[in-house]
């Protein structure tokens, strides 16, 4: 017995909401409160091969987009502080999907 992956997709039917992670220079970045399942599990495998240093930095980028990404870098008031807080809040919103897949704990 096989799973045919070609015919399954996400739910569309789930409520989508943004959650804002930051707000830099009057821009606010946010990510949708669904993420994909994949981000994660590359997450994982990059922490897994890589270190948490490059899978954290693979997770906002791939979460946040390549403008807010972009914002941080540029961003010279940035410390390793406010950067480990970026990526443990995508981390949570990623992580979070797989421990929690139906939504069932309250955060």
């Amino acid at each position: 017995m096989s799973l045919n992956l070609d015919q399954r997709t996400g739910s569309t039917k789930d409520v989508v909401t943004d959650i804002e992670i930051f707000t830099l220079n009057g821009v606010t970045y946010s990510v949708k409160n669904k993420t994909r399942v994949n981000i994660a599990l590359k997450y994982m495998d990059l922490a897994r091969k890589e270190g948490q240093d490059a899978a954290g930095g693979y997770l906002i980028e791939a979460l946040l987009g390549a403008d807010a990404y972009a914002a941080l870098m540029d961003w010279e008031d940035l410390t390793m502080e406010i950067l480990s807080e970026v990526i443990a809040i995508a981390q949570k919103i990623v992580l979070g999907d797989l421990t929690d897949p139906k939504g069932m704990k309250n955060s």
